[in-house]
């Protein structure tokens, strides 16, 4: 991933625009602090990249991937919740980097 621009693409772009999103996904009954939420999308990004559900050609080389995340929470007593969302990180198709990567699945089909 690129440093990029914030309104164009990359990670300052990701910051811009869904920054905040992250930091409330990675927030939820977790130890990642507001700070850390850079470490959570790379981490979810990686995992979608790698095992995608879809894959949707959105038109002018790029390419979005969509998977899901699970989030689970413990406590001494064992599972205590779990949810799982949709993400989607868009790839540059002609060099081969990320555009940006949110929380939700709203790739164009």
């Amino acid at each position: 991933m690129r440093c990029g621009i914030a309104d164009g693409a990359g990670y300052l772009h990701i910051e811009f625009r869904h920054g905040s999103q992250w930091v409330k996904k990675g927030q939820w009954h977790s130890p990642y602090p507001a700070s850390e939420w850079d470490m959570f999308m790379m981490k979810a990004s990686r995992q979608a990249l790698a095992k995608p559900l879809s894959t949707v050609d959105q038109g002018s080389n790029k390419y979005c991937y969509q998977s899901t995340v699970t989030q689970t929470h413990y406590t001494a007593k064992g599972l205590q919740d779990q949810r799982t969302w949709p993400m989607s990180v868009v790839i540059s198709a002609n060099n081969k980097i990320v555009i940006t990567s949110f929380p939700g699945a709203s790739c164009k089909e």
